[in-house]
C-alpha cells in the first residue's frame, strides 16, 4: 500500500531544496554535498553517481525548484488551503492579524520569521498534521518563509 505523502512534507521539500541553493559560474545550481550527508548520499544511491551525473542531476533539480513565487503559490493551492493577506502584526510578529480579522498565535520558534514579515504580504494556510500546539502552517508567499499557528479567533 503507498503511503499518501503530507503537504507538509512536500513544503519542506521545496524549502529545504530552495534554501540550498547556492550561487556558481553565473548559474544557480542546488549542490547535492550541501544538502545531503554523506550517509544520505549513501541511502539513496547519490554516492554511486559519478561527478558528471550529479552535476547533471544538480542541473535537474535546479531547473524544477527555481520557481517564481507564483508558481510556488500555485503548488501550495495544490496542497489545500485559503489564501490571505496580513492586515497587522502585533507584538515583534508574535500575532498575526488577517484580512478576514483572525488573530493568529506564531510558535515561538517561529517569530524570528514573523518578525520581518509585512502588512499586506500574501499568505496560505494549511493544516499542520505534525502539530499538536500549533496544528496549522502559514507559509507567506512573497518569501516562501513557513511558519506554525494557531488560530486565537473565528470568523
Amino acid at each position: 500500500m503507498a503511503k499518501k505523502i503530507s503537504p507538509f512534507i512536500v513544503v519542506t521539500i521545496i524549502i529545504v531544496l530552495l534554501s540550498s541553493i547556492s550561487y556558481s559560474k553565473k548559474n544557480f545550481v542546488i549542490n547535492l554535498d550541501d544538502l545531503m550527508t554523506p550517509e544520505e548520499q549513501k541511502k539513496t544511491g547519490i554516492s554511486k553517481l559519478t561527478e558528471a551525473e550529479k552535476e547533471e542531476l544538480e542541473k535537474w533539480l535546479t531547473g524544477i525548484f527555481i520557481m517564481t513565487a507564483s508558481e510556488i503559490s500555485k503548488i501550495h493551492q495544490k496542497l489545500g488551503g485559503e489564501r490571505h493577506w496580513i492586515k497587522e502584526k502585533l507584538d515583534g510578529g508574535r500575532y498575526l492579524i488577517l484580512e478576514n480579522n483572525i488573530v493568529w498565535e506564531i510558535s515561538p520558534l517561529d517569530r524570528v520569521n514573523t518578525f520581518l514579515w509585512m502588512p499586506l504580504e500574501d499568505v496560505l494556510i494549511i493544516k499542520n498534521d505534525h502539530g499538536f500546539l500549533y496544528p496549522y502552517k502559514i507559509i507567506n508567499v512573497d518569501n516562501n518563509e513557513t511558519v506554525d499557528a494557531k488560530p486565537l479567533t473565528k470568523e
